[in-house]
Parts: C-alpha cells; sequence; structure tokens
C-alpha cells in the first residue's frame, strides 16, 4: 500500500498540473528534494511533472551526477547550502572564520520589536 505522503504528493501535483479555467498550467514551477540515486530520482520526478529538483548534498561527484541526470531529463538543479554548521566549517577551513550572517543595528532593534511583541 503506498505510503499517505505519496498519496498527497500524487494528488498535489494531479491538481496542480490541471490547467486553470483560462487554460494555463496552475503550476509554473515545482520543485523536490531528498536523496538518493540521480539515475532513478531524475526520471521519476519528471515523470510526475517537476520543473526542478534541490539537492543539500555538498558532495562535488554526486551533484555532477545529479545535474547531469537531471538536465537529460530537463530538470533545473538548485543546490542548497548551509553555513550554519559552523564546527563543520572549522573542520573543513581551519583558521578561516564561519560566513555568518550578522545583523545590522537596524535590524537588530526589528528583532528586539518583534520578540518584545510575542
Amino acid at each position: 500500500m503506498p505510503s499517505r505522503g505519496l498519496i498527497v504528493l500524487v494528488a498535489l501535483v494531479g491538481l496542480g498540473s490541471a490547467a486553470l479555467p483560462d487554460g494555463s498550467p496552475r503550476f509554473s514551477q515545482l520543485m523536490g528534494w531528498g536523496g538518493g540515486d540521480p539515475a532513478a530520482i531524475a526520471p521519476a520526478a519528471a515523470e510526475v511533472g517537476f520543473t526542478d529538483l534541490i539537492v543539500w548534498n555538498q558532495d562535488r561527484e554526486y551533484v555532477t551526477g545529479l545535474v547531469r541526470e537531471a538536465h537529460a531529463h530537463q530538470l533545473g538543479v538548485y543546490v542548497s547550502l548551509y553555513l550554519g554548521d559552523v564546527k563543520d566549517w572549522e573542520r573543513r577551513y581551519p583558521g578561516v572564520a564561519a560566513p555568518l550572517q550578522e545583523m545590522n543595528a537596524e535590524e537588530l532593534a526589528a528583532a528586539a520589536r518583534i520578540e518584545a511583541e510575542l
């Protein structure tokens, strides 16, 4: 029996791929993410209507393979980077400060106002 999540995904893709009353498609972009073998992921994603894939993997060979497979199925690829893992950054780049976002005075004041309202 298919999982509930898969059933919901298929239903959403079905609803989203149906045309609007004026004939235009509902989705101009449908993105998915996950992991696994790029040779299996790309054709499956294209078959159900995805236009793009998001990948969290930072392994160069894996990402290169995913891009190759995705492009063969007319899928775009977005690589998501997470820079908040300071320990991993320090391990990979010893002596180099992690490129963390810092809020300016105006942003800090806005955050304080928002927190005061909670």
